[in-house]
């Protein structure tokens, strides 16, 4: 396990990802609570992902990783599946 200089890169990387997921879920606001709702869990997945990312560049279980690779995956589906509702419901987000 990394101790020191590792976990603490790690630590701050993982910091910057939620900061970024928490204001993207923050601004993807939308009237409809439907498309709000969409649009938020693009950014929460978009999160996720990242974390995901950070994982391979600084753990050490080959297990962990390997379950983050296949999460990091069903979270792109599903932002396929989002984008997709949200264009057969008002196209992209109005910004």
């Amino acid at each position: 396990s990394h101790a020191g200089g590792h976990g603490q890169m790690a630590k701050q990387d993982y910091m910057r990802a939620m900061q970024t997921m928490h204001q993207a879920m923050t601004r993807a606001e939308d009237p409809d609570p439907d498309r709000a709702f969409a649009l938020k869990m693009i950014e929460h997945h978009r999160g996720a992902i990242a974390m995901a990312e950070i994982l391979e560049k600084h753990g050490d279980d080959a297990e962990l990783k390997a379950m983050a690779r296949k999460s990091a995956d069903m979270q792109r589906q599903e932002i396929g599946e989002l984008q997709a509702w949200l264009g057969r419901h008002g196209g992209a987000p109005r910004r």
